[in-house]
């Protein structure tokens, strides 16, 4: 499933950067990532990674909502002059174990931030990492 969410997320920015390639008023593109999780319970986590378009001029409904892929939702929105893409998934049973660690009254959690680190590209940038608990 790890895999599967970063490939869409570089799947959807190489797309959105190609379309904008061929046309002279695109400058390089630049793209802001935040990387967020909800968990809910200890069986569920919601995954959230946001690309965020400073201009609103490169990423567009139809290409953040184009190909969510198998596990994920696509939901594309507008704020001031930044168009965002969130892509969303939700943890669940074993996936959970893998990223949330319980051990009676502690815990560890391990977010797959340091994947899509490693997954961006020139004109990618994080801004922002954040775990919510209820």
């Amino acid at each position: 499933m790890k895999q599967r969410m970063l490939g869409i997320i570089c799947a959807l920015a190489i797309a959105i950067t190609c379309a904008s390639a061929g046309n002279a008023s695109f400058a390089d593109p630049y793209y802001e990532l935040k990387d967020s999780y909800q968990i809910t319970s200890p069986t569920e986590i919601g995954h959230t990674v946001s690309m965020i378009d400073p201009t609103g001029q490169t990423i567009t409904k139809d290409k953040c909502t184009s190909k969510p892929g198998d596990y994920t939702q696509a939901h594309f929105r507008v704020q001031g002059t930044n168009s965002i893409c969130d892509l969303v998934q939700v943890i669940k049973d074993d996936a959970v174990s893998e990223r949330l660690k319980i051990d009676g009254s502690e815990f560890t959690f391990t977010s797959m931030t340091a994947v899509l680190i490693d997954k961006t590209f020139e004109g990618m940038s994080f801004k922002e990492v954040s775990v919510t608990f209820p």
